[in-house]
Parts: C-alpha cells; sequence; structure tokens
C-alpha cells in the first residue's frame, strides 16, 4: 500500500484540511481510501474487500463500505435493487452519473428507514434501521479485466454524510462533474 496526503475539502471554520489518504488496489480498482477507514477481511466469496468508517459523533455504530464485482445486471437493475433496501415511506433518492478515471459511473444517494440485514444473507431476512443512508456507485470499469464493479457505503446518516466527498474521491470522481441520471 503506498501513502500519500490527499486532500479531503473539509469546510471546517472556514478553511480545508487535508485528509491522510492511501492508494489501494482491490481486483482492477485503483481506489484513494481515507486514512481513517480501516480495512477487513471480506466477509464472503462474493465481496472482493469492505471498510469500515468510524462513526461520527452521535452516531452509535460505524457505517460499513463493501465492494463487489465484477458482475450483475443492468444499471436500471441495480439502482431498483438498491432503492428497495429502503421502506417507501420517507425515502429520499438522488441518482446522478459520471465519468471516474477508470470508466463512466452511476452515484445513488439513498436516505431513509433502512431495510438492514440480518443473518446469512441467504434467508433474506432484514430489520428496518430509520435514519441511514445509502451511497452506492455502479462503476463500469474499462479495459482489460474491466466490468461493473459496485461500491456500497451504508450506515448511521450522519456519519455517510462525513464520507460523502471521500467515497467519490475514491474513484476519482466530484460531485461537480456529475450530471442527473436518468433511467
Amino acid at each position: 500500500m503506498l501513502f500519500r496526503i490527499g486532500c479531503v475539502l473539509l469546510c471546517c471554520c472556514g478553511f480545508l484540511q487535508a485528509e491522510e489518504t492511501s492508494d489501494v488496489e482491490i481486483a482492477v480498482l485503483k481506489l484513494t481510501v481515507p486514512a481513517a477507514w480501516k480495512q477487513k477481511q471480506a466477509s464472503n466469496n462474493l465481496r472482493l474487500g469492505e471498510f469500515i468508517i468510524p462513526a461520527a459523533a452521535g452516531d452509535a455504530e460505524p457505517a460499513e463500505l463493501v465492494l463487489s464485482g465484477p458482475f450483475g445486471g443492468s444499471v436500471a437493475q441495480n439502482v431498483e435493487r438498491w432503492v428497495a433496501q429502503f421502506e417507501p415511506a420517507g425515502r429520499e433518492a438522488k441518482l446522478t452519473e459520471g465519468t471516474a478515471r477508470q470508466g463512466k459511473y452511476v452515484f445513488a444517494d439513498l436516505k431513509g428507514t433502512y431495510k438492514k440485514p440480518i443473518g446469512p444473507p441467504i434467508q433474506m431476512r432484514t430489520q428496518p434501521v430509520e435514519g441511514y443512508r445509502m451511497l452506492a456507485v455502479m462503476y463500469q470499469v474499462e479495459g482489460n479485466n474491466g466490468g461493473n464493479y459496485f461500491l456500497k457505503l451504508t450506515g448511521p446518516a450522519a456519519t455517510v454524510e462525513t464520507a460523502e466527498a471521500a467515497m467519490r474521491a475514491l474513484i476519482g470522481a466530484t460531485a461537480d462533474n456529475e450530471k442527473p441520471y436518468e433511467k
């Protein structure tokens, strides 16, 4: 792992703060990961990697970033699946698209009551958790060994809020270069 100082823009008291990052390669993905995000062993063979994002002040638990691929359906099918992971009542969804250093992507920002998985995935059991947020990316990596890769960050809304700019910076993207995604 190579370490470098990356600049994540944080508006705190009117000045910019640099955050230490590291360049990480997982499969063909070239990512810029904040040093505070702790990489852990993938919990199953469908996952390429996992990171824990520290809980923000006031949140009882951290957020989790899961990386998977290359597989999985069309953009519309994945967006539909992500949206369905939140209860319809009070759900907010914002969908954008752009181009990052390795290809095009669709970025989904969802808020509301999350249907949090419990138990083994095969059981498909969930429990509703209010005040959650998900940032999910379908990254269409170009070139050799390319394909559709998925980055999904879920957790308490305040914690995910602190990770939003870094989530885009993982793949070399910025919100300023995105446009609304239309199904």
